[in-house]
């Protein structure tokens, strides 16, 4: 029997405008999740929360249906691709730890006790267990849906939507990506080279001390790798990743400006600082577009909704902001230059040659190089948060250039010089995957944050993730929060969680 082939399944089309439509509007449904979390917003409220996000996702679909000429609409991806995407996020994301089948990285064990407070507590909740009374402020964004179905089902589906809530995410953004690219090979190129992609951690770990089994700390500061992002902080990643997939799309004409602005402000409940990685880029599109007189309406309007829709978030996330700080982070000169040379040059110098050699802009790869040469520099906290997640963007359309002068051919020797940088970072995902595949996966977390958190990161402040509930503003403060005090001191699970050497 033959298949069909006026409806057959590879032939339907996804529109870029609802898969991006469809991103935003799950961004948006976060932010009313965070006013149930805390249990200030009146009931009425919610109502017309939902009706903003469903105002922002329609105006975002019509900006994009409206912008995109007639002979793009058969360029959109097919279902296949989506599919294909699919199954490559949940290969990715499982492997990373999510769905509990393969290692989990240490991060986790508190991400695991967060998600675990958040569903077994009644919204709201404060903790009590350090003496006063401390609300979680964190960026949530990525817990809500899991800890509600593990309130509906247990712990299991909360794993499990986990996994499918991250995959869908990224699969979408694989699928949006597909449209930069024209044939099948430029897409299969693209996606190797993105994954792959990292600085030289194998040589600044031999130049500096003994070889670990993760590469990326031998710095003064770190920039993280794109299969490292998506194992350990995977809410930083998509929030960063969507970005540079948006900005990308609106480089090529195929994203209005206000379609890739409609989403940012939502973007913070992930990750606050993978928004501040987009903001330079969103302005050099908004400068692009006054330097061509083609700024309108929408793009103010639209963004102004989100940012609305957003402001409990933004309030919520800024509360008590002065016990993290922000603060200028010293870095020796020749340790700093040691990490620039091994991190980024050996793929500026050779984008940045090959433009020229061609007559091409450079401005955005100067964009590129400012920020990854000045975020070693600022601090967040007392980790090396800033300069690891604000640059998510930046190096995900530099891996992105990278490929697209590899796919076109970028002049023989520079050609040679990328492929042989490709290879030599490839070391330090590689590193990452082994680890997920000889150690055992993550056992269930028994403990509550406060008692998880002196496992591994007792040398840092709680102050990222807890803040005094007097000090909260009134509008994100819970009036009659449950109490949550300290448990017995016990194991938080079982076995032995393997953490690996150089973190």
């Amino acid at each position: 029997m033959g298949v069909p082939t006026g409806h057959a399944f590879p032939t339907v089309r996804l529109r870029v405008s609802w898969l991006w439509g469809g991103l935003t509007a799950f961004l948006g449904v976060c932010q009313l999740c965070l006013w149930r979390f805390l249990g200030t917003m009146p009931g009425w409220t919610y109502m017309l929360g939902l009706a903003a996000v469903l105002l922002i996702a329609a105006a975002t679909i019509r900006i994009i249906d409206r912008a995109e000429p007639a002979e793009d609409e058969r360029a959109d991806p097919m279902l296949g691709t989506f599919m294909l995407c699919l199954l490559f996020a949940l290969a990715l994301l499982v492997l990373g730890g999510e769905g509990r089948v393969f290692y989990s990285n240490v991060d986790w064990q508190v991400r695991y006790a967060l998600l675990r407070d958040m569903a077994l507590h009644p919204w709201p909740f404060v903790y009590t267990g350090r003496g006063t009374e401390e609300l979680l402020r964190a960026p949530l964004g990525m817990f809500f849906l899991p800890a509600l179905g593990w309130k509906i089902a247990g712990p299991r589906a909360a794993d499990l939507l986990l996994l499918a809530q991250n995959a869908l995410f990224l699969a979408a953004l694989l699928t949006l990506g597909s449209r930069l690219c024209e044939t099948l090979r430029q897409r299969a190129l693209t996606l190797g080279v993105i994954t792959l992609f990292s600085g030289f951690d194998i040589v600044g770990r031999l130049l500096t001390g003994p070889l670990t089994d993760h590469l990326e700390n031998w710095g003064p500061t770190q920039f993280s790798s794109t299969v490292t992002l998506a194992f350990w902080v995977p809410h930083h990643a998509l929030p960063g990743w969507m970005g540079a997939v948006g900005f990308l799309l609106w480089q090529r004409g195929r994203l209005p400006l206000a379609a890739l602005l409609a989403p940012s402000p939502l973007m913070a409940l992930w990750s606050p600082l993978a928004l501040l990685g987009l903001l330079p880029f969103a302005a050099y599109a908004g400068l692009c577009e006054l330097a061509r007189r083609r700024l309108s309406w929408p793009v103010f309007a639209v963004p102004a909704v989100s940012a609305l829709l957003a402001l409990p978030s933004l309030v919520y996330l800024g509360a008590a902001g002065d016990a993290v700080g922000l603060r200028f982070y010293p870095i020796e000169p020749h340790r700093y230059w040691l990490f620039q040379l091994a991190e980024t040059l050996p793929w500026l110098v050779p984008l940045y040659m090959v433009a020229r050699k061609r007559g091409e802009s450079r401005a955005l790869l100067l964009l590129i190089a400012l920020l990854l040469l000045y975020a070693p520099w600022i601090q967040i906290g007392q980790g090396m948060d800033f300069s690891m997640r604000t640059t998510i963007p930046a190096l995900a359309i530099l891996a992105f250039m990278v490929a697209e002068r590899l796919s076109a051919g970028a002049g023989r020797p520079w050609s040679l010089v990328l492929i042989g940088a490709l290879m030599l970072g490839a070391v330090t995902p590689a590193t990452e995957f082994a680890r997920a595949l000889m150690h055992p996966p993550a056992p269930m977390v028994r403990c509550s944050l406060l008692e998880v958190w002196p496992q591994s990161f007792s040398h840092l402040s709680m102050h990222t993730y807890l803040a005094p509930l007097d000090r909260m503003p009134p509008l994100v403060r819970p009036t009659d929060p449950a109490l949550v005090p300290a448990q017995p001191a016990g194991s938080c699970w079982d076995g032995q969680w393997y953490h690996p050497s150089g973190v």
